[in-house]
């Protein structure tokens, strides 16, 4: 199991473009793989060890106040959701080896959903609330139409 390097083919509003693609391999030299167990795909530019230290930045930061510890909770999770969405620095589906806002690139998918887990983690949030954030998230999106509009309710304009 060594890395690998590939160039995928890609299509986004009826335009084709390329995009190259590495794997990553953990600390034991063992592919880093999805949950039914296939290679995940990153961008060439993506450096795991950087994505750990931007979530141990955010970490919350406990206190003996519950309130307080509440409160950087909060602000430490509106950092990495700022991070992680469409549009954000660590949003690897748009913004992938020196491209930054640039058309959607499926392949970095479940990178994505990875380095979300990852920067998580490291920030100090449990799985099981990173899975239900992730899901959140993801279903808020899937409502979301292309033109901007939710499907639940018109805006007026």
């Amino acid at each position: 199991m060594a890395q690998e390097f590939r160039t995928f083919s890609q299509t986004f509003n009826n335009q084709t473009f390329q995009v190259q693609a590495k794997t990553i391999v953990d600390g034991f030299g063992r592919d880093v793989v999805s949950a039914n167990g296939q290679k995940i795909w990153f961008p060439l530019d993506f450096d795991p060890a950087a994505a750990i230290g931007f979530g141990k930045s955010i970490v919350a930061v406990a206190t003996n106040d519950l309130g307080q510890t509440a409160g950087n909770i909060l602000f430490s999770g509106l950092d990495l959701i700022d991070a992680v969405q469409a549009g954000g620095r660590w949003d690897l589906q748009r913004s992938y080896n020196g491209v930054v806002n640039g058309p959607f690139a499926e392949v970095f998918t479940p990178a994505a959903s990875y380095t979300f887990g990852l920067i998580g983690a490291a920030a100090g949030y449990p799985e099981v609330l990173l899975q239900a954030g992730g899901g959140l998230y993801n279903l808020r999106n899937i409502y979301d139409r292309p033109d901007g509009r939710h499907i639940f309710w018109q805006q007026s304009e």
